[in-house]
């Protein structure tokens, strides 16, 4: 790629059940690439799970990979929203608006 071009490595989910840990989150999505890194975000204050999370992944087909094939699938009986996230533009728009009230993690508009 070009210098400067950010690689397409992380993915952000949302609308996740709140029992979905990291390791869980991990497991699910070794299967497309390579993890480098994974975070569950919580209420700053509360602890609550938000449904958000952060997935880095070693290349940009894992990231690519994850999102086609998890986007829209139904674990543990939420629909879950995965997507390609620059510098986790899109997750800090989420958590944000779940944090300040104005949506839960489940209604949070994706």
């Amino acid at each position: 790629g070009h210098m400067g071009q950010i690689p397409l490595k992380e993915v952000t989910f949302a609308r996740l059940n709140d029992n979905v840990r990291e390791t869980f989150l991990k497991d699910m999505c070794r299967k497309y690439g390579e993890v480098e890194e994974v975070e569950i975000l919580l209420h700053p204050r509360t602890r609550k799970h938000l449904g958000l999370a952060r997935v880095l992944f070693t290349s940009t087909r894992g990231a690519k990979e994850t999102v086609k094939n998890l986007h829209l699938t139904s674990v543990m009986g939420n629909i879950i929203h995965a997507q390609l996230d620059i510098k986790g533009q899109q997750r800090m728009k989420y958590y944000e608006l779940i944090v300040n009230g104005s949506y839960t993690p489940q209604t949070v508009p994706t």
